[in-house]
């Protein structure tokens, strides 16, 4: 399903598959879930260590890649190709800090302060 998802940005795709089978062989990979509007996140493949954490949003059928830096700073870095318009925009918000709420930082849930993401938008980075 998700290298399917991916199909609509190459460039995602190729990021999973250019990491030895991302899915393959990779026990312990944590989700977030919508199911009723077929959104998930996961923490996305490191291509070394960086000191941020690299994310993947399927979201109303197109990919969405972002980054956190640390344990407290709760800023998106690396925005790639978030969406355009006051509406659409703020709904992704929403959905995106949800979809966060459930995960966490490491795919270990909410509820822990330092794996809790309330994301800041208001920052360009």
């Amino acid at each position: 399903m998700v290298i399917e998802d991916f199909s609509v940005d190459p460039s995602a795709k190729s990021a999973l598959m250019a990491r030895g089978g991302y899915f393959n062989n990779a026990p312990g990979i944590k989700w977030a879930i919508d199911k009723d509007s077929r959104s998930y996140l996961f923490t996305g493949p490191l291509a070394g260590d960086t000191g941020y954490e690299y994310y993947m949003f399927f979201w109303k059928r197109m990919v969405y890649r972002f980054s956190l830096k640390g344990f407290s700073d709760n800023r998106i870095y690396h925005r790639r190709n978030f969406p355009k318009g006051s509406k659409i925009l703020s709904d992704f918000k929403s959905d995106l800090r949800e979809a966060l709420k459930v995960y966490g930082r490491f795919g270990e849930g909410g509820g822990d302060p330092m794996s809790d993401v309330i994301a800041d938008f208001d920052e360009e980075s």
